[in-house]
């Protein structure tokens, strides 16, 4: 226990972002409440992100370089996010609001990167956990996100993403520059049964790697196909 405890201690300061695969922002009314009253059965991840999206932690810092990022980002959903009376909205920015339920899912994902940015969560020195960032987004995007994701890492974002997306796994080698620090896992059980992990620098290199096995069978039965014809 004192370890525990000398570890928290250490890092009381530490900004810790988790961005489960569902949206909850959409549901967020009143949710604190219920949550703390034990009317709903969540995971307490979805009590953390409704607040890191509530609380500018900027204390009254702004970086400039930020605004390059938020730009993009706001360019592609079209608004930005807004929050009243414990609501979500998407703003245009011409008085016009649109509930946060009326977005695609995509969209709601990026808007919330938006305001994690811009209420300076993402800033050096802190941890962001992204489960399925490529969940409902257009593939369009997702080299768009793959970047402003290594420009936060190079400034001290320390990021953890987790995915089944053979795209978004392939950008982060693609777009990585020297000055980026990106190691590839796999997570998988060995003969006994138990939970081993792989580590490599380049995605393609992990031997236990269902994301390149299902790609390489389909690539496989293309082939396959297109000889057959």
């Amino acid at each position: 226990m004192s370890g525990e405890s000398e570890w928290e201690k250490k890092n009381k300061d530490l900004i810790s972002t988790y961005i489960p695969a569902k949206d909850i922002l959409t549901n967020a009314y009143q949710f604190e409440s219920a949550y703390l009253k034990n009317v709903i059965d969540f995971d307490e991840t979805y009590l953390d992100i409704i607040a890191a999206v509530k609380i500018d932690v900027r204390k009254g810092k702004r970086q400039a370089k930020r605004k390059r990022y938020l730009d993009t980002i706001k360019k592609i959903t079209s608004g930005i996010l807004s929050i009243e009376n414990e609501k979500f909205y998407l703003n245009s920015g011409n008085e016009e609001k649109i509930e946060f339920q009326l977005i695609a899912e995509g969209w709601r994902k990026l808007a919330l990167l938006w305001k994690l940015i811009e209420n300076g969560v993402l800033e050096k020195g802190s941890v962001l956990f992204w489960d399925e960032p490529e969940a409902h987004i257009n593939p369009v995007v997702i080299p768009i996100i793959v970047e402003i994701l290594l420009e936060l890492q190079k400034e001290g974002v320390q990021i953890f993403i987790s995915t089944h997306d053979y795209i978004l796994a392939k950008y982060f080698e693609v777009k990585a520059q020297k000055e980026h620090t990106i190691a590839h896992y796999s997570l998988f059980k060995d003969k006994n049964g138990y939970v081993n992990h792989e580590k490599c620098d380049n995605f393609r290199e992990l031997k236990e790697n269902p994301i390149i096995k299902a790609f390489d069978a389909l690539m496989e039965e293309v082939l396959d196909k297109n000889l057959g014809d």
